[in-house]
């Protein structure tokens, strides 16, 4: 089925902010997970995702009442609920702070090593040096074109080739950022 081979969360959250995290997982897998599936096997895939993206102990909280951190796993987790084979995020640490913008990048990473047939895309702008260094891979583009695409670890040494080094002690994304 097309519509649980790709996730999409969006740089702006969408939830419904009345209800609890469980609820909002509930109508999510209610929604989109196929109506021969029992309720307990839609029980079991939540508890999953809750426990993959440690929403526990928010998981009967409004989400009104949750942090920018929690709503975005939130985000996540219903994308997760139907186990798709590509997850596109389109800023997924845009409006959070550092601490927090780290910890979502984690459990993306985590998450990306952990279940073998999920591919992780994000767009992610002006990382810091840390979130950075969790890449995998790495696609730069400038005005619409590729400038580099390849190992995220390369793109330094790539660059240097260039003539453009990136100066000691500074963070890489910001270097090609400046380019």
């Amino acid at each position: 089925d097309r519509k649980t081979q790709v996730g999409f969360v969006e740089q702006d959250d969408i939830v419904i902010d009345v209800l609890t995290v469980r609820q909002s997982l509930r109508f999510v897998a209610e929604l989109r997970l196929p109506n021969s599936l029992t309720l307990k096997a839609r029980l079991k895939k939540i508890d999953a995702v809750v426990c993959r993206l440690r929403l526990s102990k928010v998981l009967d909280s409004k989400v009104s009442d949750i942090s920018g951190g929690e709503r975005k796993r939130l985000c996540i987790a219903q994308e997760l609920i139907v186990e798709p084979k590509l997850i596109l995020l389109d800023e997924p640490t845009s409006g959070l702070d550092s601490t927090t913008a780290k910890l979502v990048v984690e459990y993306l990473h985590e998450l990306s090593n952990a279940q073998e047939n999920l591919t992780i895309v994000a767009t992610i702008h002006q990382p810091s040096s840390q979130i950075f260094h969790m890449f995998d891979n790495l696609l730069l583009l400038a005005e619409g074109r590729t400038t580099f695409r390849g190992a995220s670890g390369e793109a330094i040494k790539y660059f240097h080739q260039l003539g453009f080094p990136c100066p000691v002690n500074y963070n890489p994304a910001d270097h090609f950022m400046d380019l």
